[in-house]
C-alpha cells in the first residue's frame, strides 16, 4: 500500500472494480479489412464506422461474418466483439 491511501476491504476493492467498468467500459474488438480494430463498448453500428472513416455509404458494400448487410440496415446493425468486418467502395466507369 503506498503512502496516504486506505486500505480498501474485500468488498470494497470489489465495488471500485465495477466502478472502473462502468466509468472505463471494455472495448469491443473486431477486425475491418482484416486490420484489427477496438471500440469502446457497445461496438459502432455499421454506419458509424463508416462515417468514421468518412467513406460515403451508397458506395460501399459491408459484410459481417461473410454474410451481407443491407444498406437499409446499416443504422441498426452493431458491430460484435470478433466480428470479422469486409468493405468494399464501389467502382464503376466507363
Amino acid at each position: 500500500m503506498r503512502q496516504g491511501q486506505l486500505p480498501l476491504a474485500g468488498g470494497d476493492r470489489w465495488l471500485l472494480s465495477r466502478i472502473d467498468q462502468w466509468r472505463y467500459p471494455p472495448d469491443v474488438t473486431f477486425t475491418l479489412n482484416f486490420s484489427p480494430e477496438s471500440w469502446q463498448d457497445p461496438g459502432p453500428t455499421v454506419t458509424e464506422l463508416i462515417g468514421s472513416r468518412h467513406w460515403t455509404a451508397p458506395l460501399v458494400s459491408v459484410l459481417i461474418n461473410g454474410s451481407p448487410v443491407p444498406a437499409e440496415r446499416f443504422g441498426e446493425r452493431r458491430i460484435r466483439e470478433g466480428d470479422r468486418v469486409e468493405a468494399f467502395f464501389l467502382v464503376s466507369g466507363g
